[in-house]
């Protein structure tokens, strides 16, 4: 998940041909079925060790003997980084202008085209003609 969202990003940034476009639909695809295989793996743990390990990744807290615990936790910039991605996220949406379909990254200054465009207007989605 950790390489598969960057790559899904990098590829989806609107740079490249066809080809990025199709890698760029594998890495989604790829993405969904890492999720999928994740809570499968959750539920499997759950069920096979009697442990509600999802609540465990929530609170940070789980039983256990006391020489497996992790020596600190820093709740603090858990906090911190959860609180800086949903603002983030938020002003993600906030910058989002349905009626172009585009999105103005925060804090970056670029824009980029959501989806593909459909308006006729000869351009492709990257801002160029599409006989170019």
């Amino acid at each position: 998940m950790f390489l598969l969202v960057p790559a899904l990003f990098i590829s989806g940034s609107g740079y490249g041909g066809e080809e990025v476009e199709e890698l760029h639909e594998t890495f989604a695809w790829a993405l969904l079925a890492v999720v999928a295989l994740h809570l499968a793996g959750l539920v499997w743990h759950t069920i096979r060790h009697r442990e509600n390990i999802s609540l465990a990744m929530v609170t940070g807290r789980k039983e256990g003997r006391v020489e497996d615990a992790i020596s600190s936790g820093h709740a603090v910039w858990g906090v911190v980084m959860t609180i800086v991605a949903g603002v983030w996220i938020a002003a993600l949406f906030a910058a989002r202008d349905a009626r172009t379909a585009t999105v103005k990254v925060p804090g970056t200054g670029v824009t980029l085209q959501l989806g593909e465009n459909e308006s006729g207007d000869g351009k492709s989605r990257h801002g160029h003609d599409d006989d170019d």
